[in-house]
């Protein structure tokens, strides 16, 4: 499957991952949020 934007489920767990691993995000009770609240703000506004 080739479509615009289309990532596959395991790209998009590795991606995540390494979100993680690099202080993007933060995973807590099984769930992920954007470590930084000024980029929390700016992904909410787009």
């Amino acid at each position: 499957m080739h479509m615009l934007g289309y990532v596959n489920d395991s790209n998009f767990s590795a991606l995540l991952e390494n979100l993680v691993k690099s202080g993007y995000v933060e995973k807590k009770n099984g769930r992920y949020k954007i470590s930084d609240p000024v980029l929390e703000r700016v992904f909410r506004e787009l």
